[in-house]
């Protein structure tokens, strides 16, 4: 029989309302693969003895099934990221990305020229990795503008009918609108496989912002309930204390937007890490549903990403496409929240083999780190502080903890 081990990039969490009894459960927590369990203390002196065998059989499996308990053999370090190696490497053959260009009045020129880019996109396709499999291209576009016109979309997506059947390729449409104010009507696409809405909102401690963002936020989730395929993803940008200015009806519309299939909330907070805890309990207190955990994530070298800053300057120029070769990543502090959410399925991080080598080579701190699977690491960190760590890691167990609905309220 195959012997086993404790993952060590397992965490115990304690529950705090049980904080003080130590024959309490306690939480499980994979950073390998984002998996939460709660468990038992008998079973988890099982685990620590080493006698695994007396485990009944359901939660055996699904310790093995969450990689917290693994091969005892396994090497920990560089495996757990070169694992996924194959993974990115079959997206990426079967995946484009292309950044659409952004005109503030669109013609029948700028409608040709974006019909004819993305065909010629189409004409440039590798062979398909695995027989029978489309072809998936991700029309991005990246808005920054208020009073925007986008009835273009509505020609650009009977075009799309027409490609996907020539050149057999699937289309997933994704818009990323920073900082809105209008009660915009989010596109949708017939004929996409994905119709993803991205929102970045900031300056939620100003009233007038507060209530331009209740107003589009009502209007979308009506939206919603009228367009199943749609999906929204809104990052707020957390700073000061400002939630204590949030009035009923922002609470009302976030807590209504949480409840819904289509819509997930994410919370980027530019605070101290006691503040970032009372905002925490503070979102608790009001049963507003967020996405506090990063999912397992492949990591990116710095000098294969987009900035922000690009991708604005290539979808300012009208009548381009820009064929991104590598994955989008938002560098910009205010939308590090994206960067860390790689489940939102617009930007992927993927892992490379000069990383990993760099990154084992260079006697980094992140190698023995326990978040590593979470944020991949860094190779110019020298020291053991989380000064430069992602945002997500001061407060992970917190962040567990809320997720699994055992975060005290304020």
């Amino acid at each position: 029989m195959m012997k086993f081990k404790l993952s060590r990039f397992t965490m115990e969490i304690s529950i705090p309302a049980f904080e003080q009894d130590h024959a309490a459960d306690k939480l499980l927590y994979s950073t390998r693969t984002g998996k939460t369990i709660r468990i038992s203390r008998p079973y988890l002196d099982i685990i620590h003895t080493g006698e695994l065998q007396d485990l009944p059989m359901p939660l055996f499996r699904t310790l093995i099934q969450h990689e917290m308990l693994v091969p005892s053999d396994e090497y920990e370090t560089d495996t757990i990221i070169t694992r996924n190696l194959s993974i990115a490497a079959d997206h990426a053959i079967n995946t484009t990305t292309l950044l659409l260009p952004f005109h503030p009045e669109p013609d029948n020129i700028f409608i040709t020229q974006l019909h004819q880019g993305i065909a010629s996109a189409c004409r440039q396709l590798p062979a398909a990795g695995v027989k029978d499999v489309k072809h998936t291209i991700r029309l991005l576009l990246v808005l920054q503008e208020h009073n925007i016109d986008l009835s273009w979309l509505h020609h650009l997506d009977q075009h799309l009918l027409q490609l996907s059947n020539t050149y057999r390729v699937d289309f997933a449409f994704q818009l990323l609108y920073l900082h809105p104010e209008d009660a915009f009507v989010a596109p949708s696409l017939k004929h996409t496989i994905q119709n993803n809405i991205h929102l970045v909102i900031g300056n939620l401690w100003q009233p007038k912002r507060i209530d331009n963002t209740v107003i589009m936020l009502l209007h979308l989730s009506k939206q919603l309930e009228s367009i199943p395929h749609l999906q929204l993803s809104i990052t707020l940008l957390i700073t000061g204390n400002c939630w204590t200015n949030w009035d009923t009806q922002m609470i009302n519309i976030l807590q209504r937007l949480s409840a819904l299939p289509q819509a997930t909330l994410f919370c980027y907070p530019d605070l101290s890490e006691a503040d970032e805890l009372a905002f925490m309990k503070f979102m608790s207190a009001q049963n507003i549903r967020c996405e506090w955990l990063p999912p397992a994530t492949f990591s990116v070298r710095p000098d294969m990403q987009v900035s922000l800053q690009q991708l604005l300057e290539n979808s300012l120029q009208p009548g381009t496409i820009q064929i991104l070769k590598v994955p989008a990543v938002l560098e910009q502090e205010e939308l590090y929240r994206l960067h860390q959410y790689p489940s939102t399925r617009m930007f992927a991080q993927y892992y490379t083999d000069t990383f990993v080598q760099h990154l084992f080579a260079t006697g980094c701190p992140c190698r023995y780190c326990q978040q590593l699977p979470l944020c991949g690491g860094n190779t110019l960190k020298t020291d053991d502080s989380n000064d430069d760590c992602p945002v997500f890691s001061r407060n992970l167990p917190n962040r567990v903890l809320l997720s699994a609905g055992l975060l005290p309220k304020l």
